[in-house]
């Protein structure tokens, strides 16, 4: 029996002092982008561990990019914020995140859904990441959104010293 993800406002108090306080992170792998073509429309999956299950859906608009992750999940991107993620590494399409974030995993115990900053509905399983873009001096985006477990353990590292930059 499939369990109603809990909605949650990921701009609440609660989750807002979780991700301050929680430790830094940067993406550790590499990322293929690609301009997107506007209307484009597309639909983020992420494996919970009990299959595969639709996390959101997203249409392209002018100037966006398609990015996907080395684990296959796709998902669009803002132009500025992707000029302000990442930079070219390569020719073909590879990037390297540039930024960091604070990340926090899902404090209620079980699927959550939140109203996502392009205005749909992302889900995540019980052991998703709440995270939230932040700079160099650890100052967050306000713009928390979901990564699935896999997606996040296999993407992401911790900032061992991070404030002794």
């Amino acid at each position: 029996m499939e369990v109603e993800p809990l909605f949650i406002e990921q701009k609440s108090p609660e989750i807002r002092n979780a991700l301050d306080k929680a430790p830094i992170y940067r993406k550790r792998v590499t990322v293929k982008a690609r301009k997107a073509i506007a209307g484009e429309e597309i639909t983020t999956f992420f494996n919970d561990g009990a299959g595969i299950t639709k996390e959101t859906e997203n249409t392209a608009e002018e100037g966006d990019w398609i990015v996907t992750s080395p684990l296959g999940e796709i998902y669009i991107v803002k132009e500025k914020i992707f000029n302000d993620s990442y930079r070219a590494i390569g020719e073909d399409g590879t990037y390297k995140a540039r930024k960091f974030c604070r990340a926090i995993v899902n404090p209620y115990g079980g699927p959550v859904k939140i109203m996502a900053s392009w205005g749909s509905y992302q889900s995540g399983g019980s052991n998703c990441y709440i995270i939230d873009s932040c700079d160099e001096e650890g100052k967050r985006d306000s713009s928390p959104y979901i990564v699935a477990a896999e997606a996040f353990d296999a993407t992401y590292e911790l900032v061992e010293d991070f404030d002794k930059k």
